[in-house]
């Protein structure tokens, strides 16, 4: 395949760069990344999208919403942003800070009475900001909010969780009680309070992160949500999940960047700043005693199975 690829840029002079529909960061910057590749080496390259942005840039009021985007280190041209939404403010860090740097960065930056953190592979379908927003000026600004995750195709994802620990562990993998430990969407038409959800898409009001502060800068990336989680229940601040605010989640995008030897070593490292040296030796050997003997199937994230079909 990938003589095949070698082979068509070699003989191409002029090549048409496109995405997947309701584009994301993560799918324009690849297409950004791969104009600039191919004029390096002469050749002439357009982007062509139903969107020049990412879909979600849309669902800010330009006159009242606040738009920070963030260069995380990274080579990327953000001119387009500049050009075609000049009310977005783009600040820039010199080295790259990890998922955590890069998210207490924009929030120590921002001055909205709330911030509503993306990944950069999330989309947005239909009026989920609105919906998310009205809910929490319903709550007084007082708890944090988390929106369903979809596919692409629509399939509802997996997203909230209980904080993870060894009795978590024990009952879902020996007495299959689901959601103990591996992640769980909540089937509910109505917003209901979860005691974690992935920060895909997480809405915090200001007076919140007032209270409990910024990501654990110890982390560089992974657990920060569920760190953050714990510290919310530890201030007793409530988790809702809001099922009628729906987000496209490209899950797994970033993952299959970096790989999953690179994804593991950084799973480890921040499991252990997360649960303790010890405590993550104990809960280690529980995880292998039920991945070996439990009474239920390690569940396999979608984009690792499509990994290997090559789907």
């Amino acid at each position: 395949m990938w003589k095949r690829i070698a082979d068509i840029i070699n003989e191409g002079g002029k090549f048409i760069i496109t995405t997947h529909l309701f584009s994301e960061g993560d799918a324009i910057g690849s297409e950004l990344a791969l104009k600039r590749f191919l004029c390096g080496l002469n050749k002439d390259a357009i982007i062509v999208n139903n969107e020049a942005l990412p879909s979600v840039y849309h669902c800010f009021d330009p006159d009242k919403d606040e738009v920070i985007v963030l260069d995380n280190a990274t080579d990327d041209d953000f001119s387009v942003v500049e050009k075609q939404f000049p009310q977005a403010r783009i600040i820039k860090n010199a080295v790259n800070k990890g998922f955590v740097g890069g998210y207490n960065r924009l929030m120590e930056y921002a001055r909205g009475e709330m911030v509503l953190m993306f990944n950069s592979d999330i989309a947005v379908k239909g009026n989920a900001l609105e919906t998310l927003v009205k809910a929490s000026e319903k709550f007084d600004h007082e708890y944090v909010l988390t929106g369903k995750l979809l596919f692409p195709d629509g399939a509802p994802q997996d997203c909230c969780f209980k904080l993870p620990d060894i009795s978590g562990a024990i009952s879902e993998y020996f007495l299959k009680r689901k959601g103990s430990y591996f992640m769980f969407r909540p089937e509910t038409d109505h917003p209901v309070r979860v005691e974690g959800a992935v920060m895909a898409d997480f809405l915090i009001p200001r007076k919140v992160i007032n209270r409990i502060g910024y990501l654990n800068r110890k982390l560089f990336m992974y657990f920060e949500d569920i760190d953050y989680c714990r510290r919310l229940k530890k201030a007793d601040i409530p988790i809702y999940y809001i099922p009628d605010a729906e987000f496209f989640h490209h899950h797994g995008a970033t993952a299959k960047k970096i790989g999953k030897a690179a994804i593991n070593t950084q799973l480890i490292e921040s499991a252990k700043i997360y649960h303790g040296e010890f405590k993550f030796f104990v809960l280690s050997q529980v995880l292998r005693l039920g991945q070996k003997w439990g009474q239920i199937t390690t569940p396999v994230s979608r984009w690792e199975k499509e990994t290997k079909t090559g789907g």
